[in-house]
């Protein structure tokens, strides 16, 4: 399996050689080639809306490939196979298809995220390190408070330096960015998920005035709240 997160343009090849110059692509479907017998290219992606899933994305490498015999992969290639029967599988209802394939290849999603934390230092998986996940359940079950580094640093009964570095290494962030970036994400669902007053998501979140709230708002996404409600697609 090979992931590309950061959707890079890419060329796939039985050449080494191949210049990039060549992109001819045949127009034949690639089971007409193969009949019974061969290798199946099974292409798929994975689409969000939320503009921070940046901060994550960002921190992942181009490419990233995952061996069948590799011992972390097994139950991801099995999902994957499964994936795969269900597509070619017919059936009388399309909705039943529809739903089967959806679901498989969420569980191949939460795969994924938990081998990319695994082997990855990044923001999500900061939630696994044992010296940081009390404080964060912390921080994102009481967004609204006025949080610091001294009261996180506490609950990971950890002194406020070696918390800061140990959070900047597992994350990249500081722990008031992330917040910051923990409130906005969680503002912006509520924003275009439901028709609260734009101040009442605001004070939800730790924010007193409506224009305090649109101008971290607006740094972060890079779009007032108003402006986001009104063109965002729903979630």
């Amino acid at each position: 399996m090979v992931l590309l997160p950061l959707d890079s343009a890419h060329i796939l090849s039985p050449s080494k050689t191949l210049s990039e110059n060549n992109t001819a692509i045949s127009s034949t479907p690639i089971s007409e080639k193969l009949a019974d017998e061969g290798a199946v290219l099974l292409c798929g992606y994975f689409e969000y809306q939320h503009p921070l899933m940046k901060v994550i994305t960002k921190e992942l490498p181009e490419y990233w490939i995952i061996k069948k015999r590799s011992k972390e992969s097994r139950i991801l290639h099995q999902s994957l196979q499964l994936l795969i029967s269900a597509s070619l599988e017919k059936s009388d209802s399309i909705f039943t298809s529809s739903v089967v394939l959806n679901k498989v290849a969420e569980v191949i999603f939460l795969l994924i995220v938990k081998h990319l934390m695994s082997n990855y230092s990044s923001t999500i998986g900061a939630l696994l390190h044992p010296a940081l996940t009390n404080s964060l359940q912390a921080l994102h079950n009481a967004p609204e408070k006025n949080w610091n580094v001294g009261m996180l640093a506490s609950i990971a009964n950890m002194s406020k330096s070696n918390y800061s570095a140990k959070f900047k290494a597992c994350t990249g962030v500081t722990p008031i960015k992330y917040l910051t970036q923990w409130r906005l994400r969680s503002a912006y669902i509520d924003l275009i998920q439901s028709n609260q007053p734009i101040i009442t998501i605001a004070n939800k979140y730790g924010y007193e005035s409506e224009a305090s709230f649109s101008k971290a708002f607006k740094r972060e996404i890079g779009a007032s709240p108003s402006s986001k409600r009104s063109t965002a697609k729903p979630m």
